[in-house]
């Protein structure tokens, strides 16, 4: 096959959020993938912990890259092979930004997802996504100051309409860091050095291939940079317009599965 690995994103490309599942003709094309000798990895902003359960299903093994490409793991055992996080001082300055300005946020360490107490947006990703938060009971970078922790990324949690705004103070603020959306709710904060797309070229060169030799699947913003350094991009129907405008394929909805006939295509190099 020309294109040997599959990077792919979970949420919104695979996984439907309707049904909370992987459609079965996805199951089935990610299988033939696999005994046909490629390599497929999941790249999403989930902790491990919240997405393991979700691999098992899928009967996943080797590499998943989780934290918007912050860290990479072995999904059998659960080890730590490679990550990119942000170091303690700069976590702390970008935090004490987020506290001043009142945001919801997240933070994520090792195995740990910390906020400061409990509010709507971390009870839903606890109930949905199998996530068990640690509450720190005071603000983020106080916590940060006296712990020492780097971190993995950080999540900035908001109500939609307010989202477009945040990311540009933070982009404005904060230029050596990665700032995107994966979610309607969700900016997605790692540092510049990180994302999908630096996560993917290091996951492929471990591997002995080209980056040319991977193709790249994903939905949200947070994924444009794996789509970018891919040789081959696609997307479901249901991407955000700023997806659909880099990939060199839009597919089905992800309700129907419609990547499955892309991957298929991809053990048969159908794509150029």
């Amino acid at each position: 096959m020309k294109y040997k690995m599959i990077a792919c994103d979970f949420d919104g490309t695979i996984f439907s959020h309707e049904s909370f599942s992987v459609p079965e003709n996805v199951k089935k094309a990610i299988r033939h993938y696999i005994d046909a000798g490629g390599k497929f990895v999941i790249t999403t902003g989930r902790m491990y912990g919240s997405l393991i359960d979700e691999l098992i299903k899928l009967d996943l093994h080797g590499d998943v890259l989780c934290m918007h490409g912050g860290v990479c793991y072995d999904i059998d055992t659960g080890k730590q092979l490679f990550d990119f996080d942000i170091p303690n001082s700069r976590a702390v300055e970008l935090l004490r930004f987020i506290d001043s300005h009142g945001w919801i946020s997240q933070i994520y360490h090792e195995r740990d997802m910390l906020t400061q107490k409990e509010n709507p947006f971390t009870t839903y990703y606890k109930d949905h996504y199998s996530a068990r938060p640690i509450y720190t009971g005071i603000p983020l970078h106080e916590f940060l100051e006296k712990s020492g922790y780097d971190l993995h990324k950080a999540i900035v949690m908001s109500e939609p309409e307010t989202i477009a705004e945040k990311i540009a103070l933070l982009k404005a603020n904060f230029p050596s860091f990665d700032v995107t959306q994966s979610m309607p709710e969700y900016i997605e904060i790692v540092d510049l050095t990180s994302g999908k797309g630096n996560a993917v070229k290091r996951l492929s060169s471990n591997y002995g291939l080209d980056v040319s030799e991977v193709a790249a699947f994903g939905d949200q913003s947070n994924d444009i940079s794996m789509l970018k350094v891919a040789g081959f991009s696609a997307c479901t129907s249901n991407s955000i317009q700023a997806v659909k405008d880099v990939v060199n394929l839009v597919a089905g909805d992800v309700e129907e599965g419609g990547l499955a006939p892309v991957i298929e295509n991809l053990i048969a190099d159908a794509y150029e």
